[in-house]
């Protein structure tokens, strides 16, 4: 009940003890302090597991990001197998996934694959959210956000805003993850 209670927008601890207070000064039984309901609180909140679920509107997200694995391919051109590097985007509202092989995780490749993907949706989303890789962005600390160049300019031409996920933070690009 304190939990549901909590979640409403106005409603604060200090209050809800207070509720709790009332309550049990009509029914004769021995009242909790604010820090032990405030602590039995914290406790329970930690054990749940909570999490949010986003909604994006048609058009907003595209996720994007290398997949960890390769896949071998065969050149015939030098008889060799080489690994290739799977690019993955998916838009956010509909999790509509495309997937795209390239050699290398190069800015080069990169930009082609993004292209790509624009071409294979039909359009081009609002923002796109991508890793922090070397390809996209350069630095991502707290205070300031360095972005590729040519991925800035594939940007502007393309008219969306670069997004990138918060570091260490894989739920920012959960859909991409799973996909």
């Amino acid at each position: 009940y304190v939990h549901r209670e909590f979640t409403h927008k106005k409603l604060t601890l200090m209050q809800l003890w207070l509720e709790y207070i009332a309550n049990t000064n009509s029914q004769n039984k021995e009242k909790m302090s604010y820090s032990h309901y405030a602590r039995l609180f914290r406790r329970h909140i930690k054990s749940q597991r909570i999490s949010m679920r986003q909604l994006q509107a048609p058009g907003e997200k595209m996720f994007v990001d290398f997949c960890g694995q390769t896949v071998p391919i065969y050149l015939m051109e030098d008889g060799k197998i080489h690994k290739a590097q799977i690019f993955v985007a998916v838009l956010g509202n509909s999790s509509y996934t495309f997937a795209y092989a390239v050699m290398s995780q190069s800015t080069e490749d990169w930009i082609k694959c993004h292209e790509e993907a624009f071409q294979f949706y039909g359009g081009v989303p609002k923002q796109v959210v991508s890793d922090n890789l070397k390809a996209a962005i350069l630095k991502h600390t707290s205070k300031e956000i360095i972005v590729n160049q040519q991925f800035e300019e594939l940007s502007e031409h393309y008219n969306f805003l670069i997004n990138p996920a918060r570091v260490r933070k894989p739920k920012d690009k959960s859909l991409v993850e799973v996909a």
